[in-house]
């Protein structure tokens, strides 16, 4: 019994970091509400090797936490296992569905990918690094908006991922 409550906080957490990223451990009270259970499940999370913690201090300590390669790799299998029993289907891998989103939308807030993609943060650091897609930033309201588009070589992606997707009508 004890071990099947740590393995839904387990499942719980991973999900949660995978959505947002590194996080401060209080963050996880919303998910773990006992701090001692949370503590016990954070020290065997990362005896696992599916987190890593860094203690900073900014004024008071603070424990970040954030996914292990490991721990990445198992949070993308349970999301994606948590989407098939909802009934989601994805043709493309994610950062090929945000490729194809923007080709469809040429541009679009963070707002609206954050609504339509999970863990869209990583992904679109990624695309950026691959130099797949650019950000503007409008500063003119408050608070500022942020702008994501296809680069010339992302909008080559999209069209090549457009030919895939003619494939499979066939």
């Amino acid at each position: 019994m004890v071990s099947s409550i740590f393995d839904r906080h387990k499942s719980s957490i991973l999900l949660f970091l995978l959505e947002y990223g590194s996080v401060n451990k209080s963050k996880l009270i919303s998910i773990v509400t006992s701090p001692p259970v949370l503590t016990n499940v954070v020290n065997k999370m990362e005896e696992e090797k599916l987190i890593k913690t860094v203690e900073e201090r900014i004024g008071r300590r603070t424990i970040n936490i954030s996914l292990t390669d490991r721990g990445l790799a198992v949070a993308e299998q349970l999301r994606r296992a948590e989407d098939v029993s909802k009934g989601r289907k994805f043709l493309f891998p994610d950062k090929f569905a945000i490729i194809s989103f923007l080709d469809k939308t040429g541009t679009s807030t963070m707002t609206s990918l954050t609504n339509e993609f999970r863990n869209v943060s990583e992904l679109l650091k990624e695309l950026e690094g691959l130099k797949v897609i650019m950000r503007e930033i409008n500063s003119s309201g408050y608070p500022p908006t942020n702008f994501i588009s296809l680069t010339e070589k992302g909008k080559k992606i999209a069209d090549k991922l457009n030919e895939v997707e003619e494939l499979f009508k066939e």
